[in-house]
């Protein structure tokens, strides 16, 4: 099926040191997502982050930050997705140019449609938390290359609520909550999963300040409540995400970007198989 589509993206990023140990950046995002083929998913959102990262001494530095996340969906009569998220993490340097590091992380999300639990073409209601941790090493090779490998680990906990009478061919096992006083007939169906998700970045800077990054990162995700109609089996999709990009600037205050990824998503439910190739170009100001 044809998926084409249009990003446009709008970022503001603000970023000041108040004393020698601490400093906050504040990023606003805003854009827009056109998709002729499928105007179900077309939205503007709204974003907005604050970060506040506190070094203890040469060798610990902690950090925690805080996001709020809205979609509107304009072709959708529900149309809004709304997060909210909270997150605290440590970094340890080991000396040199190494270091490791530890985050948490909880999310709240609620609405219409959520980009991370998309089961069907239109999800009405739906609530759920992720509960995300992850581990991570970067180390400096040669002063011009960078690689980090991680480690994150992911837990969705969600629902949301189904009429008695829809039925969705790709829709989960549905686990109800008996309810005999509910006039709605509506019921209540599970949406949950756990997602492994290693990576490997590598960052090189060449002597003319030109920046090429290369990035590959696989996606285990298991749900628990998603039954394969065919099979009868739990599904399980491995995701696989590589990223390049080229930076160079172009003046002292502008720089200019383009960046290529390949989605690949293998699965036992053949419904969810797919392949993606996204371009896109990007222009920086600083100020």
């Amino acid at each position: 099926a044809r998926q084409n589509r249009h990003d446009h993206l709008m970022s503001l990023t603000y970023r000041r040191r108040f004393a020698p140990s601490l400093t906050v950046l504040a990023v606003a995002n805003a854009g827009l997502r056109v998709q002729p083929d499928n105007a179900v998913h077309e939205y503007a959102k709204q974003d907005v982050s604050v970060q506040g990262l506190y070094r203890w001494n040469a060798a610990w530095t902690s950090g925690i930050s805080a996001e709020l996340r809205h979609k509107a969906f304009p072709n959708f009569s529900r149309g809004d997705y709304v997060s909210v998220m909270a997150s605290g993490r440590v970094t340890r340097r080991l000396g040199g140019l190494s270091s490791v590091g530890a985050e948490y992380q909880l999310r709240s999300y609620t609405g219409a449609i959520d980009p991370r639990v998309l089961v069907s073409d239109v999800n009405r209601d739906m609530e759920g938390t992720r509960h995300a941790a992850g581990l991570w090493a970067e180390h400096m090779v040669g002063e011009r290359l960078l690689a980090r490998v991680s480690y994150r680990l992911e837990v969705d906990t969600a629902a949301r609520e189904l009429q008695a009478q829809e039925r969705y061919r790709r829709e989960p096992e549905q686990h109800a909550d008996d309810d005999d006083d509910d006039e709605d007939g509506e019921e209540d169906v599970d949406f949950n999963f756990t997602n492994h998700r290693p990576s490997l970045t590598l960052v090189w800077r060449a002597p003319a300040r030109v920046t090429a990054r290369l990035s590959a990162r696989a996606h285990a995700k298991y749900f628990r409540d998603w039954v394969v109609p065919e099979t009868g089996q739990k599904r399980h999709d491995n995701l696989t995400l590589i990223r390049a990009a080229l930076k160079r600037p172009v003046t002292t205050y502008l720089s200019a970007q383009v960046e290529y990824v390949l989605r690949r998503n293998a699965s036992n439910d053949p419904t969810q198989e797919y392949a993606a190739h996204a371009y896109s170009a990007q222009i920086s100001l600083l100020f």
